[in-house]
């Protein structure tokens, strides 16, 4: 597929117009935020084009993910157990206390 005369992103940054492709390098230009053209290389592989990067994304997690939620549960469960000790530790502490009373 030639993506010369295609707008595209690259890693979800401002939409380019590819201009020229040399050894698998795209020349891409865009138009920054001040109205200055600016221009950028970047390898084939890494570009998406504009239209696919606009489609809607879905809610299932990538498989590259899943480890993160995992990970990410497992932290939550050690910090509850953590935070249930911290408490069941003040409370010992708590009723181990003498409790006296000042006679006036």
């Amino acid at each position: 597929m030639s993506y010369v005369g295609q707008m595209v992103r690259a890693g979800g940054g401002a939409p380019m117009k590819v201009v020229d492709i040399s050894n698998d390098i795209a020349e891409c230009v865009w138009i920054d935020g001040n109205g200055v053209i600016r221009r950028r290389f970047h390898e084939i592989d890494h570009l998406t084009p504009f239209w696919m990067s606009l489609g809607p994304k879905s809610l299932w997690p990538d498989m590259s993910q899943i480890d993160l939620i995992e990970i990410e549960k497992e932290e939550r469960a050690a910090a509850a157990q953590k935070k249930a000790q911290r408490d069941a530790a003040k409370k010992a502490k708590k009723s181990n206390k003498l409790k006296r009373k000042v006679s006036a």
